[in-house]
């Protein structure tokens, strides 16, 4: 597991809950171009934990530089999943998020 660097690949998408509560793990745009898609149904599993970081890390992430790149990031990659998906990650980065989540 990479937490202690502060980065995360594909491989260690199980240790995201476990590196939460430190300082904010930053993804790499490889690592978000390949989460975006990944998973079968209308929401694939790559999107839904990336969902939930963009919930955390747009309001709490320290860096506005590395924010840009992960929004830019996201939004290039908006292509390779669903449109019901995109949508939402697409609000997400708009700081938009469904009440669900809002509540958490």
């Amino acid at each position: 597991m990479s937490c202690r660097d502060n980065w995360l690949s594909l491989q260690d998408i199980r240790y995201v809950p476990f590196c939460l509560p430190r300082p904010p793990v930053k993804l790499s745009p490889q690592t978000v171009a390949q989460w975006v898609g990944l998973g079968p149904g209308l929401t694939p599993a790559g999107d839904d934990v990336l969902l939930g970081y963009l919930a955390v890390y747009n309001h709490l992430g320290p860096d506005p530089a590395w924010k840009q790149a992960m929004h830019s990031a996201v939004s290039a990659a908006l292509g390779q999943t669903t449109t019901l998906s995109a949508h939402l990650l697409k609000n997400a980065l708009e700081y938009d998020y469904h009440e669900s989540i809002q509540r958490v």
